[in-house]
């Protein structure tokens, strides 16, 4: 099964094919390629070179299909091992870079890996010195990957902390990102156009990119794109024009249990999304929002800011009908000023186009088990519930009241009985089932 997770890309491929069916070791130079097939009964194929103390290298073993699970061995003499790598690429086994601590001839064993000795499958072999191509930021280059299982290498300079996007386009593609230490710092897995949001450098150095295809072969385009943060501060909207290729990104500081509520508006988009990221952490979004604000924008309210620290706010949206569109935008930072529901008392609202998707807060206790009752009370469209704990994971999603569906237009009146689980605050969010921009009024009650 591919990966998408961490690899470390693949190869370019210089030199002729050679196929080799037996398992007794045969020559390979840097700049070649081999391919054979692990069976039951050829599961193990061996390659020797010849190699130079402080020779850096690299080697791929790329599988064009899931039937095989690869692992790729470099022995020195003796047999010990050196390295080995096991099905950690989208596309195989990468190896590498590594140098060279002297002057031996080298085996290089492609194989099965041990978890996995049913496993059979073609592969092809690459070894080559690894030689990655100077990029500066915000340069932007292009190249062609030959053929499936191709790579290019890249490498830049950054400083610890410092904030850029990898912008990638192209076909069927993979982006991967080593740190000084060697370390994997990005890694994706094969998608067409696989441009990152925002990344924070975690080191000062040199950082090494791996560009790899699925595609037989394929156009594509790379830069390293310094990234401007925008702080936020509460009461102060934030205004500017960007491209609908180059998400906007912003920052605040955040305490501890407090609820902020943040509105994004991009009047002429047709989508807007917004996600948060915490500096601490900042590989994954704890929160996202696909336009849940008045006429589409992009809301998220409340957010319970789960740890003092900073955070990231990105915005991007999309207009269908122009590629790379320019367009304006605000994001105002506030307190959140949601309605906190109370055992007993009822709510009774609208949703309009104007508002979006209506939130309530409840306080709860783990344990707690209350009833919860939603009625139409006359509109157009049709309502439905989503509850969410202090975590962000459904207790009760959309789906859940919208099997029972409402008839639109009518008055129903719908029952749902639930025990929080967690102590916290939760999320009731009240939607509008119909795709049209109707008006749709309900009663909420929790008792």
């Amino acid at each position: 099964m591919r990966k998408a997770a961490i690899w470390m890309a693949l190869l370019f491929c210089f030199g002729g094919f050679a196929t080799v069916t037996a398992q007794e070791a045969a020559p390979i130079t840097y700049g070649e390629t081999v391919s054979g097939e692990v069976t039951g009964d050829e599961p193990i194929f061996q390659y020797t070179f010849d190699g130079v103390e402080g020779d850096t290298i690299y080697a791929f073993m790329y599988t064009p299909n899931d039937d095989l699970t690869p692992t790729i061995r470099l022995t020195a003499l003796g047999g010990v091992v050196v390295s080995e790598a096991s099905d950690n690429s989208p596309l195989g086994a990468f190896l590498g870079p590594l140098t060279l601590q002297g002057d031996a001839t080298y085996t290089l064993v492609a194989t099965h890996a041990d978890w996995d000795a049913e496993s059979t499958g073609e592969f092809e072999l690459t070894l080559d010195r690894f030689a990655p191509t100077s990029l500066e930021p915000g340069v932007a280059v292009s190249g062609n990957l030959p053929r499936a299982g191709a790579i290019a290498f890249y490498t830049f300079s950054g400083r610890a902390n410092d904030i850029v996007r990898f912008n990638v386009t192209g076909s069927n593609l993979g982006i991967a990102v080593t740190a000084p230490s060697g370390e994997v710092f990005v890694s994706n897995g094969i998608y067409d156009n696989p441009s990152t949001l925002f990344n924070i450098l975690p080191e000062t150095g040199d950082y090494n990119i791996y560009i790899q295809t699925a595609n037989p072969g394929g156009d594509f385009a790379l830069s390293v794109e310094p990234v401007e943060v925008q702080t936020l501060t509460e009461g102060l909207s934030v205004t500017g024009t960007s491209s609908e290729t180059e998400p906007v990104i912003f920052s605040f500081h955040g305490d501890q249990g407090k609820l902020m509520a943040i509105n994004a508006s991009v009047p002429d988009a047709d989508s807007r999304s917004m996600a948060i990221f915490p500096a601490s952490d900042p590989c994954c979004d704890i929160v996202r929002d696909y336009g849940s604000g008045p006429n589409g924008s992009a809301r998220i309210d409340p957010f319970i800011v789960p740890a003092t620290d900073t955070y990231y706010v990105v915005l991007w949206y999309d207009l269908y009908s122009e590629d790379n569109a320019v367009l304006d935008y605000l994001v105002l930072l506030t307190p959140s000023t949601l309605i906190s529901l109370a055992p007993g008392v009822e709510v009774n609202d609208a949703i309009t186009p104007d508002t979006g998707i209506k939130t309530y807060t409840y306080t709860a206790t783990a344990g707690e088990q209350v009833s919860i009752t939603l009625a139409q009370t006359g509109g157009d469209g049709g309502v439905s519930l989503h509850v969410t704990s202090p975590d962000g994971s459904d207790v009760l999603g959309f789906e859940d009241a919208s099997a029972r569906s409402y008839e639109k237009g009518s008055v129903r009146s719908l029952t749902f009985e639930l025990i929080f689980p967690v102590d916290g605050l939760y999320r009731f969010e009240i939607g509008n089932t119909d795709y049209d921009p109707t008006t749709v009024e309900y009663s909420l009650r929790v008792e």
